[in-house]
């Protein structure tokens, strides 16, 4: 019993500093403590970060917070920290990093300090939006709109609205009284609605320009065919691809040496989300010139192209350009 009682006694020491360590991926990830989730409202220099608490019990001298960094380990030593003072009754918790790096990749991690002993969640990432230049008259963002990285989604929009929603219908636009036949706003039949025979987005409806600011938004129709043009181009290469699990073309400017890509992924119907990982929808800030109720937008799939329209009450991915 004393020779079990002198290993324990040395053992504990080392557990104590193992759990004092600064760095998340030498310290072995315990669930049940704290949780790293998701970065969202990503423009060119911020981010919300989010966490949750999932242990509510009083702790001695406890310390709640983010580290973010650049590098793929985000450590105190090598990237940023923000303490939590309030927490939500659920025990989630958020705070905004600025004077981020457009177009690179961040890391970030929630820690619990308490009596001495780190807690870590996982490692999460995302990526801030960037121009990429792919030798067009407009450059291209990196990443969707409220993506965290380039491979995903991002938030479904509407035409013309600037926020997302759960239901995508013409009962929920904003832009008509509960009708396609009764617009408010971007019309030039007046089988329509209220005639203003604007056909392009103004910036007040324009969340690219609403979420990003000074010259981001979202392209025009002539912008996504001058894209879907470059197919035909030797000086680009279109490349089907799976990147963790999600579908889409890689588009590559063979001169600049860069690229973009452009994930299938689906679409928003009512509350349905359509299509996922086989057809990629993207709007444009045009409206169709035959039909005042749909707008253009870029359509994707393995093995079709195209500039199409759409009711313009559906949810499509935004990807911004800027001039």
């Amino acid at each position: 019993m004393k020779r079990l009682l002198l290993i324990l006694s040395a053992l504990v020491p080392l557990l104590v500093v193992a759990c004092g360590k600064s760095d998340p991926e030498e310290l072995f990830y315990v669930p049940g403590q704290i949780e790293t989730g998701t970065a969202r409202s990503v423009t060119t220099s911020s981010a919300l970060l989010q966490g949750q608490l999932v242990t509510l019990r009083e702790m001695p001298d406890r310390e709640i917070g983010f580290i973010w960094s650049d590098h793929p380990t985000p450590t105190f030593d090598n990237g940023a920290s923000q303490v939590i003072e309030e927490l939500e009754k659920d025990g989630s918790f958020s705070f905004t990093v600025s004077d981020l790096t457009p177009g690179t990749a961040y890391f970030f991690v929630t820690y619990l300090k308490s009596e001495g002993v780190t807690y870590y969640g996982k490692i999460a990432r995302f990526t801030t939006v960037g121009p990429v230049d792919m030798g067009l008259s407009v450059k291209w963002a990196n990443v969707n709109l409220e993506a965290p990285s380039q491979d995903e989604a991002g938030a479904f929009y509407a035409w013309g609205e600037i926020e997302t929603k759960e239901y995508f219908n013409w009962r929920t636009y904003k832009l008509c009284y509960r009708t396609n036949d009764a617009l408010s706003k971007y019309n030039y039949d007046p089988d329509y609605g209220y005639v203003d025979n604007k056909m392009v987005l103004d910036k007040s409806n324009d969340i690219a320009f609403a979420a990003l600011g000074g010259r981001w938004r979202i392209p025009t129709g002539a912008e996504i065919k001058a894209l879907l043009s470059t197919r035909d181009n030797p000086g680009y290469s279109w490349k089907w691809m799976t990147i963790n699990n999600h579908n889409g073309w890689l588009v590559t400017c063979l001169e600049k040496n860069n690229s973009i890509f452009l994930p299938v992924a689906g679409y928003r119907s009512d509350d349905s989300l359509v299509s996922e990982g086989d057809f990629g929808m993207y709007w444009s800030s045009s409206l169709r010139e035959d039909r005042p109720d749909r707008a253009s937008y870029l359509f994707l799939s393995y093995n079709s192209f195209s500039v199409n329209s759409s009711d313009r009450c559906n949810g499509f991915c935004i990807r911004p350009v800027c001039d």
